[in-house]
């Protein structure tokens, strides 16, 4: 290889490494900026609560609560998302056990557990006042109408 193929070619990974960085700062501003959603979410949540609790009318207030608790679960899946998004876009994958393992692995350095072709997290669905009475699958955070009795994504059975 010449002098000029491998001049480009180290300029071609700068672009990339540039490029990855540059996205990688964009997701966790989004990420950063989904968390304090979620953190003043909850202390509406909270506030919702105390406000019921001292007029003696939980029930009253009870769809206002599941709106604002649906609201945080939203907001909890697409972050997760987002998390995975950087993730990939570093080069890597997580494991069953939490860890986080380089793509090309097949195995955990630190379970041993043989980790797969990772899950594709769904698409988060924003939640509406229609949606209010939905629920979340517990395996793998998918939105679900509150009649499911099986996530229609991966089969688990709902509770």
């Amino acid at each position: 290889m010449n002098f000029l193929n491998k001049m480009i070619l180290g300029m071609d990974q700068v672009k990339d490494k540039a490029s990855q960085t540059v996205e990688v700062t964009r997701i966790n501003s989004q990420i950063s900026s989904k968390r304090e959603e979620r953190r003043l979410d909850l202390i509406r949540l909270g506030e919702t609560v105390h406000i019921a609790n001292q007029r003696g009318s939980i029930q009253e207030s009870l769809e206002q609560i599941q709106y604002i608790s649906n609201a945080i679960s939203q907001l909890e899946l697409e972050i997760e998302s987002l998390e995975l998004q950087m993730l990939r876009i570093k080069g890597g994958k997580r494991c069953g056990c939490g860890s986080v393992v380089p793509m090309e692995s097949r195995f955990c350095n630190t379970c041993g557990s043989e980790v797969k072709e990772e899950y594709n997290a769904p698409v988060p669905v924003l939640v509406t006042a229609q949606q209010h009475m939905n629920i979340f699958c517990t395996s793998c955070g998918i939105l679900l109408e509150s009649d499911s009795t099986f996530c229609t994504s991966c089969g688990v059975k709902t509770e």
